[in-house]
């Protein structure tokens, strides 16, 4: 999985009838699937991330890359470091990560909430529900999508369709 699509890439991915015709999973399946493929790795970003950055500075090839993505990051935290409260940080991150928006997902979410200081728990309890909130809404969106779509198909089929073919006998 993708950090630019984690689950908001793969529940409309899962959902389309156009890819996996008959095969196409259920909103409850595809949700499920995805927020449990995207929560996987929120763990393992927020106990290796800040080792992982102080390794890439470390190395003469990567150290101009990780220092662009510490001010990128720090950058990015700066608003939520002037809250001194750890709610309003979480509330933060929830926020951050429910936006189901590309580049706002558990990855980001999870170095952002390490960046600005959260614990671990803090982090995971933030990202899972900011995750939660973003799978629900993508997985409606995507579910009103597929019904439109099934509509719309139907539609030609019954009305449009004969009504054009008929002129060509």
């Amino acid at each position: 999985m993708l950090p630019i699509f984690e689950l908001r890439g793969a529940i409309p991915f899962a959902m389309s009838t156009s890819l996996w015709g008959d095969k196409t999973l259920s909103i409850g399946t595809a949700f499920l699937v995805s927020f449990i493929g995207s929560s996987i790795i929120i763990p393992l970003v927020a106990l290796l991330f800040k080792p992982f950055l102080v390794w890439l500075k470390d190395s003469k090839l990567f150290k101009n890359i990780a220092l662009k993505l510490e001010n990128r990051i720090n950058q990015k935290g700066k608003s939520f470091e002037n809250k001194n409260s750890k709610l309003k940080k979480m509330l933060g991150i929830i926020f951050f990560v429910g936006v189901p928006l590309p580049l706002t997902g558990a990855y980001t979410g999870t170095a952002l909430a390490v960046t600005i200081g959260l614990n671990f728990y803090d982090t995971l309890l933030s990202v899972l529900i900011g995750n939660l909130i973003a799978g629900v809404v993508i997985a409606l969106l995507s579910s009103v999508i597929v019904s439109m779509y099934s509509l719309s198909i139907a539609f030609l089929n019954s009305f449009i369709f004969p009504f054009s073919f008929a002129f060509l006998k």
